[in-house]
Parts: C-alpha cells; sequence; structure tokens
C-alpha cells in the first residue's frame, strides 16, 4: 500500500467531479472538476426530485482543473431550501454526477 487514495484524474477518465461543498460561512457552493480535454462543457444543479435547478455554467473550457461557486439560487433568483442535491458535468466525452448537501 502507498498511502495513497484511490481517485482517478481526469487523464484516466474524460471528466471528474472532485468535490461539491457548501461553505458553512457564506452559504455557497463550490464544485471543483477537471475535464482531459479542452472543448463544451455543461455544468448543472439539480434537486433531490430530478428537477433542474439552474445550468450554473455552459461554456468552451480549455483541458484541466476548475472551480465553480454557486450561491444556492435557482435559475429565478430565488433562494434554495437546504436539502440533498446533484452537480452535473456533461463534456463531449463523457458525464458525471456528484450529490452535495446544501445547508444555508
Amino acid at each position: 500500500m502507498t498511502g495513497k487514495a484511490n481517485h482517478k484524474t481526469a487523464t484516466e477518465q474524460p471528466c471528474v467531479i472532485y468535490k461539491a461543498w457548501t461553505n458553512l460561512i457564506t452559504g455557497e457552493v463550490e464544485i471543483v472538476y477537471e475535464t482531459a480535454t479542452s472543448g463544451r462543457i455543461l455544468l448543472e444543479i439539480f434537486h433531490c426530485d430530478g428537477q433542474i435547478v439552474k445550468t450554473i455554467h455552459s461554456t468552451f473550457e480549455v483541458c484541466g482543473a476548475h472551480k465553480v461557486i454557486w450561491n444556492g439560487k435557482d435559475s429565478s433568483g430565488t433562494s434554495m431550501p437546504n436539502g440533498v442535491y446533484t452537480c452535473r458535468l456533461i463534456t463531449q466525452r463523457a458525464s458525471v454526477s456528484k450529490q452535495f448537501i446544501l445547508a444555508q
């Protein structure tokens, strides 16, 4: 054993969401992800009932690690209630999801 965590990086798969966590001081959610290739990406937030809350990032990005902050509001600007949400990252080659808890 080497003592290293068993995490795959984007060089081993097309995209990875490393973390999605709520900053309890600001109430914002920090999402850290990595893509193996440059291209168009889509980053969406879903409520636990499957309804889309907000598309927080839709752009062309170069490969590598990125960080996005979600303010905890839906697309109309309404603050979302505390609960379980899913962040979904879609690239041209793959799609990954990660659940997180919004606690404001």
